[in-house]
This record gives structure tokens, sequence and C-alpha cells, in this order.
């Protein structure tokens, strides 16, 4: 196995992208991507319009997921 090329994100993340759509977000978050953009249109999950469509960074939905079930948790 070759190692990373410095500078590149290891060869792991080189299958899945790190700006996904709202079908493999959806996907990734394993809900329908009816929720998903109606979340993303409430503003409630991290997302960016890109040419009219919308994007989501793997990493922050990951990041937001884990602040919400933090959330989640400490309320009961």
């Amino acid at each position: 196995m070759r190692p990373p090329v410095k500078g590149r994100i290891g060869l792991a993340n080189a299958k899945e992208p790190e700006l996904l759509t709202a079908e493999e977000a959806a996907k990734h978050l394993r809900v329908h991507v009816k929720s998903l953009y109606r979340l993303a249109k409430q503003g409630k999950i991290p997302a960016r319009k890109v040419g009219g469509q919308w994007r989501f960074h793997r990493q922050t939905l990951d990041e937001w997921l884990k602040l919400f079930d933090e959330d989640t948790h400490s309320t009961r």
C-alpha cells in the first residue's frame, strides 16, 4: 500500500467526498432526503446552496450530529 501524498487526506477518505449532495448526506445521516431538505431550508442543519443545489460537508455534519446527540442526552 502506498503512503498518502503529503498534504492530502488519507486514502480511506479519498473514496468518500467531503462535500456531499443532499442525497449523499441523507444516506450518510440515514434520514429521508425530504427531511434533510426541510432541515436545510429551516437552517437547522449546516448546509450551503451552491448553484441552486444544497451541499453538506461530511465532517460538519458529523460534528453537528454529535452536538445534537449531546444536547438530547443532557436534557433528560
